[in-house]
């Protein structure tokens, strides 16, 4: 009974707190929004997880290896919370997508700059360069802006913004 109030508790505090944050938010309408919801999502779903972690490992150490928290094994409890943070993860990583396209494949061999070559000097591997190609992986704007001083072109230069 105890592990039940105590979960049912984090699980209201968590979903208080998550319509407090959307709730500020609504009024904003900027692209910081959906970033912060998925912040505050994902740092709720740790604390639940934890939670979930210290009963099974509570019961472990008193012996209870199958036991059931009130009814409810605790392993099941994990696997749907497991669920429902990937449900949320796919959600927002489709929600915050933008079409960015970059010339950096086209700047890089009219330079004849290997792949290799340019991960040097931006201080990454050549898989990060060739993720960047391939519209795989968004730079940092720290390595933008290193991709475009080796390439010797403005960072508006480097990157094509599709709306």
């Amino acid at each position: 009974m105890k592990y039940t109030v105590v979960f049912l508790i984090i699980c209201v505090s968590c979903f208080i707190a998550i319509i407090g944050v959307i709730a500020s938010i609504i009024k904003q309408n900027d692209e910081r929004a959906e970033f912060i919801i998925q912040k505050t999502c994902t740092n709720t779903l740790c604390i639940m997880f934890a939670y979930l972690i210290f009963c099974v490992v509570e019961q472990s150490y008193n012996g209870l290896n199958n036991a059931e928290i009130d009814g409810i094994n605790p392993f099941i409890q994990l696997s749907i919370l497991s669920i429902v943070y990937l449900i949320q993860l796919v959600y927002f990583k489709k929600s915050m997508e933008i079409d960015m396209e970059n010339r950096i494949r086209f700047l890089r061999k009219e330079k004849n700059i290997s792949q290799e070559d340019l991960a040097k000097k931006c201080d990454v591997t050549r898989q990060t360069i060739n993720a960047i190609e391939n519209n795989k992986y968004d730079p940092t704007l720290a390595l933008a802006f290193k991709l475009s001083k080796v390439l010797g072109v403005t960072v508006d230069e480097l990157f094509i913004f599709d709306q």
